[in-house]
């Protein structure tokens, strides 16, 4: 599932690190923090040190400064992409913050393969899950996590609009299609994901808001632009947390990316206080990631 591990371990192995000059403070920064390193090997001098991290600290900044993609160098990247790792903890977080507190329903539209929902449920053990998606589901049926026929997917809003117990709304569905059909495919999805949530009415919904390569404005439900950890680092767009009656808003396209790239590129390699401690292994570290990682188990711990 991690996609840049082995690229990053083998440039731990071709970097000469006496030749990097470091003093001694970033050399300890260097040593402890592997997933910070390519600040120091592209050169810099400096991390940029954060000593506050709260729940704003896991939404998209609107208000970044402005960042240029033409000023994005060629640069070894040091953080990591672990596909299901991303998905287990954005859940985790929606649930902890939505779902803790009364058993309902969660309605997961786009859950295959679903490997890491049978871990989900046992983490949330007072809610029902449902797991709709056309492709194959590798997650177990359990008392409380129920598998329906694929065909289910295009009544689903119709079926689920009637009254029943309260519910939430987890969708990472995908339509592919050719190439160059990318923003037509894209625009399916936002399409569907809009009509589940006005459909069925949950409490909440974790959708995806697609950063269009063609458009510039979207109009939009407004809700909580979330930062996965252990995500890509080209992402074409970000979660979005919408909660029952959100109204709807205008995005500026252009806007989202550069705030994106601004996080990409600057904030995800700062380094991030926190308390945890034995932190020198390649595993835990002070990066954006591991700090959201610490944030997001910790407030599930907390609640």
């Amino acid at each position: 599932d991690e996609k840049t591990l082995i690229p990053r371990l083998e440039l731990d192995k071709n970097i000469n690190t006496k030749s990097l000059k470091l003093d001694k403070k970033n050399q300890d920064i260097y040593n402890r923090n592997p997933h910070l390193r390519e600040i120091f090997i592209s050169g810099g001098s400096k991390v940029d040190i954060q000593k506050i991290f709260n729940k704003e600290s896991r939404f998209l900044n609107l208000q970044s400064p402005p960042f240029n993609r033409k000023t994005i160098v060629q640069q070894p990247i040091t953080t990591e992409h672990w596909g299901t790792r991303k998905l287990l903890l954005t859940d985790i977080e929606f649930l902890t913050n939505y779902g803790r507190a009364r058993k309902y329903l969660v309605i997961y539209i786009g859950a295959a393969p679903g490997i890491h929902i049978n871990y989900l449920s046992e983490l949330f053990p007072d809610l029902e899950f449902v797991l709709i998606d056309t492709k194959k589901v590798e997650t177990k049926n359990t008392p409380t996590i129920h598998l329906p026929s694929p065909e289910f997917l295009a009544d689903l809003a119709k079926d689920y609009s009637k009254p029943r117990q309260e519910s939430s709304l987890i969708c990472d569905i995908h339509a592919f299609g050719a190439q160059d059909d990318i923003d037509e495919n894209l625009a399916i999805d936002m399409v569907n994901q809009k009509e589940w949530h006005l459909s069925m009415k949950p409490s909440a919904s974790l959708l995806t808001l697609h950063f269009s390569r063609t458009q510039n404005r979207l109009q939009y439900f407004e809700g909580d632009l979330i930062l996965e950890p252990w995500g890509s680092r080209h992402p074409s767009g970000c979660r979005l947390v919408v909660q029952k009656g959100a109204r709807m808003i205008d995005y500026n396209i252009k806007n989202l990316k550069s705030c994106m790239d601004y996080f990409q590129n600057v904030l995800r390699t700062n380094y991030y206080e926190h308390d945890v401690k034995d932190l020198n292994t390649d595993g835990l570290d002070h990066c954006y990631d591991c700090r959201s990682e610490i944030f997001i188990l910790s407030r599930y711990l907390e609640k």
